[in-house]
């Protein structure tokens, strides 16, 4: 009787167990990726693999282009990953928003429709700067980013 008390207690243990278990992966909103405000900013530059670098001060590009950053959930990739995944990446866009010439905001958009968006505190600290990722941006999304970066000067 004990033997099935016990085996029947350790089996409710390992359901509760498993049924508890965590997603350890972290997320975070792409605006707690900007670290400052957006009067702040007062440059965006543009890398296009096809047209190269293009830069803007312009009030109205820069704010679409921090709306366009926004409210995007961001999942944290590991080292391993973020190598798996650069490995064969093919880059449309890089994206950085600058305030007095320092970086503020990182963002890549790769191909696939995946948007990658960098930890700007890491990458100051010397340590691996912090990558999260957001798969498959909408095509309403990507069709938005190309108009903005193609009407740069």
């Amino acid at each position: 009787m004990k033997f099935r008390q016990l085996t029947l207690l350790i089996l409710i243990i390992i359901i509760v167990l498993s049924g508890c278990a965590t997603n350890n992966t972290h997320t975070i909103m792409s605006e707690n990726l900007i670290t400052t405000k957006l009067e702040d900013i007062d440059m965006a530059q543009i890398d296009n693999q096809n047209q190269g670098a293009k830069q803007t001060q312009d009030r109205e590009m820069i704010s679409n282009l921090y709306e366009f950053l926004h409210g995007i959930e961001m999942q944290e990739l590991t080292a391993e990953q973020e190598n798996v995944l650069m490995k064969n990446a093919e880059i449309m866009y890089f994206i950085s928003l600058m305030s007095n010439k320092d970086i503020v905001g990182s963002a890549m958009i790769l191909k696939t429709g995946d948007l990658i968006m960098y930890d700007i505190e890491t990458m100051k600290s010397g340590k691996r700067t912090q990558a999260y990722i957001h798969y498959d941006l909408n095509d309403e999304m990507l069709e938005k980013i190309i108009k903005l970066t193609d009407s740069i000067k």
